[in-house]
């Protein structure tokens, strides 16, 4: 079985120049055959290309994407529908001459059963196939199996999976890996969540999740999540997890968002987490490092005239003193770091409806040990009821020497910014 999600190539640790080209035919009703057969349909048209300055050429790709979306509600039976979501690639730029540059997969092909109202099971639902499932308050799997979900009296609700892990394909990828990486029988995961919620003010949950490659403990990890609105338009968001293999927390993030009158929102968070507990404790990686990481953000937007958005987003981040072991050079110890971020944005929405959209974002990312200034400027538009054209432009430079730096690929002269 390969893998059923397309891997966009993105390289995070280098952040590439990239442009997309979208074109996106909106869901339509088609006649239904009969009165209880309501079928849906959507297309998308990915182009995406990106380019390494400096002559780098071997990373540089021109991509074009197709996915296909069918939705297929009551087919003969009540409350049952399916749905399917396809896409094909091929890569249009001959980077690699002796690589296969067409490739495709089956992104969703699931039943779903969806109790009706006012029977004996209007509180169930079960899903059945090939899927994505929210595991842990920080993880959405890829996974062919069964998700159950039953809402039970006095604000109660109960979710349970047990499903075989989807393997992920690297074929764009300069490093050859084979198609299957994973081990598709031996590869699977369980677990739950038990949740409550209050009409609207209060939603709490404690979810489990257990993972293994190869019949070897990955994961096994229990998480929370909370959400709770207060007076005066305030929110309070809480989510984490616990490794239960080291017993030491995963991850934690809190933090509150406030709407204001007038299109005014504020939103802070925190969020802890240890890097090293995101990989499978299969891996040999995950024993190459043991550091944590503060990360702490506010936020403010505010929209005016119905047409207009600005907004502004102050953060940073800070690793605790830690060592990363390495085979070749040993123990490389650090103590904490502190590293500004940033972004700023302006959305605008035009036509007499406000049906087009247009974003300008700038913004500083840091790393652990790197950091890179990011422009992007993006658009949608509604060409007609059902056809949407969308193009995004990003650019990324990285620091170099304490200043960002690109390089102009025709004469490759470089300047510092």
């Amino acid at each position: 079985m390969v893998n059923a999600r397309a891997y966009l190539p993105r390289a995070a640790s280098v952040l590439p120049l990239w442009a997309a080209i979208v074109i996106i035919a909106a869901p339509a009703s088609a006649a239904p055959q009969q009165a209880t057969t309501d079928t849906r349909f959507s297309t998308t048209t990915l182009f995406q290309g990106e380019i390494f300055p400096g002559g780098n050429q071997l990373n540089n790709r021109i991509n074009l994407f197709q996915h296909l979306h069918l939705h297929t509600r009551d087919t003969g039976i009540a409350g049952l529908s399916i749905q399917a979501s396809l896409w094909g690639e091929v890569e249009l730029a001959d980077t690699f001459p002796n690589t296969d540059r067409a490739s495709g997969d089956v992104d969703l092909l699931f039943l779903r059963y969806k109790g009706v109202a006012k029977s004996a099971t209007e509180n169930l639902e079960i899903r059945l196939g090939r899927q994505l499932i929210t595991s842990s308050p920080s993880t959405v799997e890829h996974v062919d199996g069964l998700y159950l979900a039953y809402n039970l009296p006095f604000g109660f609700e109960f979710r349970a999976y047990g499903a075989l892990v989807v393997p992920r394909r690297f074929r764009l990828e300069a490093t050859a890996f084979p198609p299957d990486t994973a081990s598709y029988g031996g590869d699977w995961l369980v677990g739950g969540r038990l949740g409550y919620h209050f009409h609207d003010h209060i939603a709490l949950g404690i979810s489990y999740r257990h993972k293994r490659y190869h019949q070897r403990i990955a994961f096994d990890e229990l998480g929370w999540d909370l959400s709770a609105r207060l007076p005066r338009s305030v929110t309070l968001l809480s989510k984490g997890s616990v490794d239960l293999m080291g017993l030491q927390l995963k991850d934690a993030q809190g933090g509150f968002l406030w709407a204001l009158s007038g299109g005014l929102l504020i939103a802070a968070n925190y969020r802890f987490t240890r890097p090293d507990a995101f990989l499978p404790r299969t891996s040999i990686f995950a024993i190459f490092s043991s550091e944590s990481q503060h990360q702490a953000s506010l936020e403010a937007s505010y929209g005016f005239l119905r047409r207009f958005r600005v907004g502004a987003v102050l953060a940073g981040s800070a690793f605790d003193k830690s060592c990363s072991y390495g085979p070749i050079d040993g123990a490389r110890c650090r103590t904490s770091e502190f590293a500004p971020e940033g972004a700023l944005s302006f959305q605008v929405r035009l036509g007499e409806a406000l049906q087009h959209q247009l974003l300008a974002k700038g913004e500083r990312i840091s790393a652990a040990e790197i950091g890179l200034w990011r422009v992007r400027i993006a658009g949608r538009f509604m060409l007609r009821d059902r056809l949407t054209l969308t193009a995004d432009l990003e650019a990324a430079f990285l620091d170099e020497d304490g200043a960002p730096t690109v390089v102009h690929e025709a004469n490759r002269q470089s300047w510092s910014v």
